[in-house]
């Protein structure tokens, strides 16, 4: 008896070592189970925190993907009212520059009598009295110089004997002399509107009214004759109506009447267009 408890008595300390060892083992056991618990805890919490993160983000990014195509739509629409607005406002401003061009406002009524209607009228009937001006003054440049073919032996030199003809009534030799003599360079400043004005009168009193209409329309807008403008007028209106043609002629008188109804001239002009009719 006495020699087992010998016997357990000098085998304890390794029983002692021996149950140290295992608590330690235990303990580093518990140790490593709790740490591998925590790892996995704490990476569970941080996949929470990034889906958390991440669905947090989706959400700001989706609201703002969604404001921004909102506001996008709200702009598109803005522009589409500001582009129809702005066709709107081009299409008034064509139909007023037409309505003024045509001297009616637009949305105004048009009768039969309107103002748009009198103005266009008027435009076309003027128009058509311009063009056929033209044509008669072009057929009378053409023929301006077989008309002057005659009586070419009369040579007058100087605005002198220009004068001196034309009191004498010799028309032919200032309608023979006075083009070379306006071709030439003797005459000087206002010489050369007088010379013209005896060929035009000259040229109207042998009855060649085409070559008399040619010279007193340049005179017209010759220098320094502005002061014979209502002769020359009312001799136009008698070349065209000595040619047959009253609308050119009234054109002429009507002038006359409207820019120099002062003028000695408008009391013949007044007579014509009452003669005429208008």
């Amino acid at each position: 008896m006495l020699e087992a408890k010998w016997r357990f008595a000098r085998q304890l300390p390794h029983f002692v070592g021996f149950s140290v060892v295992l608590v330690i083992v235990i303990s580093f056991s518990a140790c490593s189970s709790s740490r591998s618990t925590q790892e996995e805890n704490l990476y569970r919490v941080q996949r929470r925190l990034l889906d958390l993160e991440r669905k947090v983000t989706d959400e700001v990014l989706g609201k703002q993907k969604r404001e921004g195509a909102r506001r996008l739509a709200q702009g598109e629409e803005k522009i589409d009212q500001l582009s129809n607005d702005l066709t709107m406002i081009r299409g008034e401003v064509d139909e007023l520059r037409l309505g003024v061009s045509m001297g009616e406002m637009p949305g105004t009524p048009q009768g039969n009598d309107s103002l748009a209607k009198s103005i266009q009228a008027l435009a076309a009937r003027v128009k058509e009295l311009e063009n056929h001006q033209l044509e008669m003054l072009e057929l009378i440049d053409k023929t301006k110089a077989k008309s002057l073919a005659k009586h070419k032996e009369v040579n007058l030199k100087n605005l002198g004997q220009i004068h001196k003809a034309f009191e004498e009534k010799k028309y032919h030799a200032i309608a023979n002399s006075a083009e070379s003599l306006l071709a030439g360079k003797t005459l000087k400043g206002e010489e050369r509107g007088e010379v013209k004005r005896y060929l035009a009168e000259s040229l109207f009193a042998l009855g060649k009214y085409r070559d008399a209409a040619i010279e007193f329309n340049q005179l017209l807008v010759f220098p320094g004759m502005e002061i014979h403008q209502p002769a020359f007028k009312l001799r136009l209106g008698d070349c065209f109506r000595s040619l047959g043609d009253a609308k050119a002629a009234l054109i002429f008188y009507r002038e006359i009447l409207r820019d120099h109804p002062h003028s000695k001239e408008a009391a013949a002009a007044q007579e014509q267009v009452n003669r005429m009719g208008s």
